[in-house]
């Protein structure tokens, strides 16, 4: 029985260890994933102002939008938390918000404020829906606004034309500013950008950065694929800042093609790869921007000036990229630190907060197994 007990008490001391390790690996959802269903209960119609906080809702937006219910002109949509699609990623992936329509009554007309917030794993795929064109978040803003509004980890991959993060067709002094984008951007159609693929009459984009890889066919551009050079349409203040924008003809680190219209304070990265982007003329306001280098990049969290907070949310910090409520990390193709280091907050993920848990818990149960295992000697 003494023997057995020793056993016993030798397997508990092995077995200790190892059951910590495995209470600090992540654990998987115990809630079976399945579609989305559009929520449209927050909407009424006599309202003018709309708080949306979840996936669900943010598809009820879309739905209302696309049927032609309400276009939302004169009316406020608000995020009050940060929101992920991945319940949307299946099938052919997201529904964009707007469709194309001769009057713009199936456009999304009303003003979008993200308030700082961040929508995740917005996702597209090759199907009907994206064939059609006019692809993003959005479908069409047609005198409407988009701001403050992060996308991260955003994967379109269309066949479509007009394929863009935010939107596929900005129109009719349509306006996005204060926003930023990550992830990819695919088409095999025409007219892609990071941020918008068209930009149409009297639109603006404005204050905004991407390092989304983009690629398509034909007038591919870092921040909007083509600009339509009536009603003096505006990309000011904007960074593209991708690894690679790439297509077969007329592509640009800014914009891939336009006529005479404001362009003016962009910048870009000089390593972006991928496209024939022509001559670099290095100006600010040229289809390829301003060039920075990485370094560059990493050494002003502001991008000279361009993100700072006055009166939006933009957060910054030295080696980092401006974000909502803190900073965004730099991604690996822009880290070039030089003689400056970084001075933003260290990103201490979920991972490293368990291994120093482990750690700590280890450490202290092992030395009481030692101490035990000690008086055990001095009375033995």
């Amino acid at each position: 029985m003494v023997i057995v007990k020793k056993k016993l008490k030798r397997t508990l001391e092995w077995a200790m260890p190892i059951f910590v390790i495995i209470m600090l690996l992540p654990m998987p959802s115990l809630t079976a994933s399945a579609a989305g269903t559009p929520d449209i209960s927050w909407y009424d119609a006599t309202d003018n102002t709309f708080d949306i906080s979840n996936a669900d809702q943010l598809a009820g937006l879309a739905q209302l939008v696309n049927a032609g219910t309400d276009n939302f002109s004169g009316k406020e949509i608000k995020l009050t938390a940060d929101i992920d699609l991945s319940v949307y990623a299946g099938g052919e992936g997201w529904i964009p918000i707007g469709a194309l329509s001769w009057s713009g009554d199936l456009a999304f007309r009303g003003t979008f404020d993200g308030n700082g917030k961040v929508v995740t794993n917005l996702t597209l795929n090759p199907g009907s829906s994206s064939a059609g064109g006019n692809i993003g978040l959005f479908g069409v803003i047609w005198g409407g606004t988009v701001k403050n509004l992060g996308l991260e980890g955003v994967n379109i991959n269309s066949r479509g034309n007009a394929v863009g993060g935010v939107v596929g067709t900005l129109n009719n002094y349509g306006v996005i500013e204060c926003c930023y984008i990550t992830g990819s951007i695919e088409s095999t159609g025409d007219m892609v950008g990071g941020v918008a693929g068209t930009l149409e009459y009297g639109g603006i984009i404005r204050d905004c950065w991407t390092t989304a890889t983009v690629r398509g066919r034909n007038l591919i551009g870092g921040i909007v694929g083509a600009v339509a050079a009536i009603n003096n349409p505006i990309v000011v203040g904007c960074a593209a800042l991708s690894k690679s924008v790439a297509g077969a003809g007329a592509v640009g680190r800014i914009y891939g093609t336009g006529g005479i219209f404001l362009c003016s304070n962009n910048i870009a990265f000089d390593g972006m790869a991928g496209g024939d982007f022509g001559a670099i003329a290095n100006s600010d306001s040229d289809k390829n921007g301003l060039s920075w280098t990485a370094a560059d990049i990493c050494a002003d969290g502001t991008l000279g000036g361009r993100f700072v907070n006055d009166g939006n949310p933009w957060a910054t910090a030295i080696g980092s990229l401006p974000g909502f409520g803190a900073a965004a990390p730099m991604p690996e193709h822009l880290r070039d630190f030089g003689p400056v280091p970084p001075t933003g907050v260290p990103d201490i993920t979920a991972y490293s907060v368990a291994m120093l848990v482990f750690f700590v818990i280890s450490g202290a149960l092992w030395g009481y197994i030692l101490r035990r295992r000690l008086v055990a000697g001095r009375n033995g």
